[in-house]
């Protein structure tokens, strides 16, 4: 119904009405003259008439009032939009639930429920997930307010707050698995955020299980869990690395990658050996296929089967539970790596396809600036050399003096046969060290010892053995506060430290060595020593870098501040990095290897890994399940219309009174 919404409008109106109807009944109407033939017939109405003229005032003055009434009736239900607004025809929202669909890596296992389930259709857990967030939805009353969202490393909202089922449906039906973790945390604190201030506000959070999902730090926010998958074996530990029993989960043809370790040849970091560890989830001995590529550009797996310059396929007999395995003399010319396990079973199926794969990145070795102050030893520039990444400047003591307070600063110093002081903040090694640099920390010279490997896990001995070395004369270097020893010789039953190693303030060496007192240089050992000393000091300890954790933050070093660094997610186009204070900021949930580049050439790779949560075999499902709210009692009224109709009702029985009137008055 059209009605005014300006105030001043209808109160011009309601002025305008009541003048009129002022105006029509004070104009009298005139009598109208008759001519009969014989008045004297007429006196006694006349007479009849003049009594009820007291009597007649009283009809017009009905009259009046019942038309004022009249025009009340329909100039308030014009205005009732006005002064009395129509409330919402939805009812008032008593709840509200956040459905919360986890779509981390375990939803892709392929042991979900669904009616159509059978032998010969697999469907995964994101599926009955789907299914069953369909199901709870259904159920809630229409007066429930619902909002939408999928959770694993991140959070995303697929419908926002709204009774409009129908859109909600659509939101359920496109949630799709990713590779990272299920983030607890980061849900709590988006859900709460949520929910703030919203009546009757509760989190179901429809999931495979995992970690608890109690609520954390004493959140107000209530969760309720609904299950999905097969019944699995709560107690399990979520960080445990022992092996699996079939107990867990009963029967899951399940085999899986993890734990990808590169290590290089002692002396030759282009060659190495490579572990991992399989688990087998099926309670029985698998037999098996391990598939090792190497590739300079792939990122992620369809990549490394597309384009891999090193395939090696090694089969294997996996155990039920946790084994290691191992690839030796494995070309580690290729930076990027990726290890597959599959069945070599004919009916072998995978249940758990997304752990299959691990990848891995070697660092790439950078160019390291080395200073070589003192004698010209042509030995240990020639093992230097033989090392492929020393950029050599050789200088004197004295120039070296000279040049301490200028500009810029090698990444490694080393010192030769010399004297020299080298800043404290400069990574060095001192090779024949000489009374005058340290006068404390000079022992004895030695003449012709066998010396020992000290310390055979330290980065720089790795590899490294004195059996065929020959020295005329080593000087004993008594170990500090919070230095290791090396290599050492035992004198009168005493073990004595010829080589030390210390990593306060930055990292430093020391030998007691003259190069030119022994035949190490013309041993297998030098090489060896140079290039693990070189990788120590230059802080390259191990070739595989760490792994990135899927669906967390990241923050990747740079090896240059540029600001023109871009980031190249498996799969997806290169796209701007975030930079800041030096460091690559950035979080994904797609498994590979990630890389950064810059337009000079530089380049920085690290792969990614699934949590460990991400087990299909653990749950730790604590939350209580959820409770569907009852529906609304709807009352009927006997009489229920809007207000303006009300009005008009009254309007109508008014005019319906005034005609009643009317017939009256022209009958009299």
């Amino acid at each position: 119904m059209g009605a005014p919404h300006d105030l001043t409008t209808w109160l011009q109106l309601a002025a305008l009405t009541a003048a009129a109807l002022a105006l029509l009944y004070v104009l009298r109407p005139r009598r109208r003259r008759v001519e009969v033939p014989f008045g004297g017939l007429w006196r006694q109405v006349l007479a009849q008439s003049r009594a009820q003229a007291f009597g007649q005032r009283w009809q017009r003055l009905w009259s009046f009032l019942l038309f004022v009434a009249i025009a009340g009736a329909i100039l308030g239900a014009l205005g009732e939009a006005i002064w009395r607004p129509e409330p919402p025809a939805q009812q008032a929202v008593r709840w509200s639930t956040l459905l919360v669909i986890d779509v981390s890596a375990s939803m892709a296992t392929l042991d979900g429920r669904l009616p159509t389930s059978s032998a010969a259709t697999w469907h995964d857990r994101l599926a009955e997930a789907r299914h069953a967030a369909l199901v709870f939805l259904d159920g809630l009353p229409a007066d429930e307010a619902v909002a939408v969202m999928a959770a694993s490393g991140h959070t995303a909202v697929l419908a926002g707050w709204g009774s409009d089922r129908e859109a909600q449906r659509k939101a359920i039906a496109v949630v799709a698995a990713t590779d990272a973790g299920l983030d607890l945390d980061r849900l709590h604190r988006d859900a709460e955020a949520m929910l703030r201030g919203r009546p009757g506000s509760r989190v179901v959070l429809v999931t495979d299980g995992g970690p608890s999902l109690t609520t954390p730090g004493g959140s107000p926010v209530g969760v309720e869990a609904l299950s999905v998958g097969p019944a699995r074996d709560v107690s399990a530990a979520v960080g445990a690395a022992a092996a699996v029993s079939a107990t867990e989960i009963g029967v899951l043809d399940d085999l899986q990658v993890r734990n990808l370790r590169l290590r290089p040849k002692a002396g030759d970091r282009d060659v190495g050996t490579l572990t991992v560890q399989v688990v087998n989830r099926s309670g029985r001995a698998v037999a098996a296929r391990l598939a090792v590529r190497a590739s300079n550009s792939a990122q992620n797996a369809a990549q490394f089967q597309d384009d891999a310059s090193l395939r090696l396929f090694r089969p294997l007999v996996a155990p039920p539970g946790a084994s290691e395995h191992e690839v030796a003399d494995l070309d580690l010319a290729q930076p990027h790596f990726a290890v597959h396990i599959e069945g070599a079973e004919p009916t072998w199926r995978d249940r758990a396809p997304w752990n299959d794969w691990s990848f891995a990145a070697v660092s790439d070795l950078r160019r390291l600036r080395v200073l070589v102050v003192g004698d010209d030893n042509r030995f240990l520039v020639g093992a230097l050399e033989a090392s492929g990444r020393a950029d050599i400047n050789e200088q004197t003591a004295t120039e070296f003096a000279a040049s301490v307070a200028g500009p810029g600063r090698p990444d490694v110093v080393i010192v030769n046969q010399a004297t020299a002081v080298v800043p404290a903040t400069w990574p060095s090694w001192t090779i024949a060290v000489a009374a005058p640099v340290d006068p404390t920390r000079i022992g004895a010279l030695v003449q012709g010892p066998e010396l020992l490997v000290r310390a055979g896990d330290h980065p720089t001995m790795r590899g490294v053995s004195f059996q065929d070395t020959n020295f005329d004369s080593v000087r004993l270097v008594p170990p500090g506060s919070g230095q290791v020893a090396l290599a050492g010789a035992n004198m009168g039953g005493r073990p004595l430290a010829a080589m030390l190693a210390s990593e306060t303030p930055v990292r430093q060496l020391w030998w007691g060595i003259d190069l030119l007192e022994t035949d190490l240089v013309a041993r297998i050992a030098m090489p060896i020593l140079v290039a693990n000393a070189l990788a120590w000091l230059a802080g390259d300890a191990e070739p595989l870098v760490p792994a990135l954790q899927l669906g967390r933050p990241w923050a990747v070093e740079l090896p240059n501040r540029q600001v023109d660094w871009h980031y190249h997610e498996p799969g997806v186009a290169k796209r701007q990095a975030r930079v800041a204070a030096g460091q690559a900021l950035a979080s994904s949930e797609r498994h590979g290897i990630h890389v950064w580049t810059d337009a000079r050439g530089a380049r920085v790779a690290r792969a990614s890994e699934i949590a460990r949560a991400e087990d299909p075999a653990l749950a730790a499902l604590t939350a209580r399940r959820p409770t569907v709210h009852p529906q609304p009692v709807v009352v009927q009224r006997a009489l229920d219309l809007p207000r303006w109709a009300l009005w008009l009702l009254a309007a109508l029985a008014a005019l319906t009174a005034e005609w009643l009137l009317y017939l009256r008055r022209r009958t009299l």
